[in-house]
C-alpha cells in the first residue's frame, strides 16, 4: 500500500522512500535524514523559544537526574 500524506512527510520516511525507490543510495538517504532531522529540532528550539516559561532540562544527565530536577522545580513553587 502507499502511505498517506502524513507519513510520507514524516522526516525519514521520504528519504527512505527515495532509496528504496532506487533513486538514491542507502548512504545519501540516511545522510539525508541526518540533516532533515538536525533542521527539524532546530525548527522546534525555535518554535519553543515564544514560551517564557518553559524550563529545560538537560538532556545530558541521567534519566534518574532529570527526574529529580524536574520534580525539585515543582516543589520550588
Amino acid at each position: 500500500g502507499s502511505l498517506g500524506p502524513t507519513a510520507s512527510e514524516a522526516t525519514g520516511y521520504a528519504e527512505l522512500i527515495q532509496h528504496l525507490q532506487g533513486k538514491q543510495s542507502l548512504d545519501d538517504a540516511l545522510e539525508q535524514t541526518k540533516i532533515a532531522t538536525r533542521q527539524l529540532a532546530r525548527r522546534q528550539m525555535k518554535w519553543f523559544r515564544r514560551f517564557e516559561h518553559v524550563h529545560w532540562v538537560d538532556g545530558s544527565l541521567s534519566v534518574d537526574a532529570q527526574i529529580e530536577a524536574v520534580i525539585a522545580r515543582q516543589s520550588v513553587r
